[in-house]
């Protein structure tokens, strides 16, 4: 990003940018396809992070940010965790003033992705 940053604490945006890389990574089935995008629009750091895993129900994704939350199915009883990282990153990306969303649809795959203001230098 020439000429542009993002207000940010380096340590916890990559802590969170790493956990949505360590997700897609577990819930992808082997040859599988995982794709990060960033693009800048509107004054705004947009990164997307989109994968080919079992996707997510829609009655699921609004609790999917709270803390110790797992998906109820057959990948969340395959693969460990405690449900605290999409917690966490979605604490980390607020507390920067920004945006984060999943689209998702079941048996389709995940897009996460997230938003953040751009300082102009």
């Amino acid at each position: 990003m020439i000429g542009s940053s993002v207000l940010e604490d380096e340590g916890w945006l990559h802590r969170a940018l790493a956990n949505l890389v360590s997700n897609a990574v577990k819930y992808t089935p082997p040859g599988g396809v995982i794709r990060v995008r960033y693009r800048e629009a509107d004054g705004q750091a947009i990164c997307e992070m989109t994968d080919t895993g079992p996707g997510i129900p829609f009655a699921a994704q609004g609790c999917l940010f709270e803390r110790f939350y797992r998906v109820p199915g057959e990948a969340s009883r395959r693969t460990s965790g405690s449900g605290l990282g999409p917690a966490i990153v979605g604490a980390v990306i607020e507390r920067h003033n920004g945006r984060i969303w999943v689209l998702s649809e079941e048996g389709s795959g995940s897009t996460f992705g997230f938003s953040l203001l751009l300082i102009r230098s």
